[in-house]
């Protein structure tokens, strides 16, 4: 089976919510997850990407495998 996701997948899994926390936050909708914040994970070093990638998949709610597919995407193209 193919690991590789097309830009539809991509654009899927960003608009999906994501994560089950269930505090005060989830009455808030979370913040946007764009293509730019995808874009920033795949150009950080590899210490600097793996301190950020659960801080943002947190920030913006999405489970830290879909946004990890998310940034291979973008690094794949590159």
């Amino acid at each position: 089976m193919d690991d590789q996701l097309t830009d539809d997948d991509v654009d899927r899994l960003l608009e999906e919510p994501g994560g089950d926390a269930t505090d005060k936050k989830d009455s808030e909708p979370p913040p946007e997850l764009t293509n730019d914040v995808v874009i920033h994970l795949a150009g950080l070093t590899p210490l600097q990407y793996a301190q950020q990638l659960g801080r943002e998949a947190k920030k913006y709610r999405t489970p830290v495998k879909l946004l990890e597919k998310a940034v291979e995407a973008v690094r794949t193209e590159e």
